[in-house]
């Protein structure tokens, strides 16, 4: 299994359980100043991050990006094949959680994350971009203007508790904006690797003919009529 498989079924296997079936899921975020990119974020009750380890990758990145997912998230979970579980055993620190994955016995959990509370108020102002930090102090009744690091500053005076909520609701609605552009991208991206097979000339014609409202097969009819006059 390669890691867009891993992803996939870890994202079905979080929707069956109760606290995700509202979640919203972000493959491959960015944070920490675009140093890391976390491969699967379930943003619902909690902020939780998941790093996937397939047969393909290694593990020499692994503490730094959990050193800090650890910072950022207040849940976070090592996914990996049966190949990594007793490298990631000795490398994850205790509250971090471990499930291995195999493609014939599925998704088992070796350990539960445990939940993590030491987020800095400036690491959740991190996940806001600029229109975001806008809004937050707008509705705060503040201040507006100026440079990133000016609402920075002004934002830096919220209660931590505000400003988390405002991220959960930011990378919902973020990703609620984003999904159609992902689903394209995660399609052409698997047509690529030949796990999907290109549509067909004819494909590509119904579907252009499909944007009308003339149906097809009147379209057709008419074609076929206009070769039969100009044989006459």
């Amino acid at each position: 299994m390669n890691e867009a498989e891993i992803r996939q079924g870890l994202i079905d296997r979080l929707r069956r359980q109760a606290q995700g079936v509202s979640a919203t899921y972000i493959s491959e975020l960015c944070i920490d100043r675009f140093d890391r990119r976390v491969d699967l974020v379930q943003v619902g009750g909690r902020l939780a991050a998941f790093e996937i380890k397939s047969d393909r990758d290694r593990l020499t990145r692994l503490p730094g990006q959990l050193d800090s997912y650890c910072r950022f998230f207040e849940r976070v979970t090592v996914v990996c094949t049966l190949r990594h579980l007793a490298a990631v055993q000795s490398q994850a620190p205790a509250e971090v959680g471990l499930w291995t994955v195999d493609a014939e016995q599925g998704f088992k959990v070796v350990r539960s994350p445990r939940l993590l509370r030491g987020q800095r108020l400036e690491d959740w102002l991190s996940f806001l971009p600029v229109p975001e930090l806008r809004r937050l102090l707008r509705s705060q009744d503040r201040p507006v203007h100026g440079t990133r690091e000016a609402l920075l500053v002004q934002a830096s005076t919220l209660p931590k508790t505000l400003v988390r909520a405002h991220v959960l609701n930011s990378l919902r609605a973020r990703e609620d904006r984003l999904a159609p552009r992902r689903a394209q991208q995660l399609a052409v991206a698997e047509a690529r690797q030949g796990r999907l097979v290109a549509p067909t000339p004819e494909a590509r014609l119904q579907a252009f003919l499909s944007r009308f409202s003339v149906p097809t097969q009147a379209l057709v009819r008419q074609v076929s009529g206009a070769h039969s006059s100009s044989s006459v």
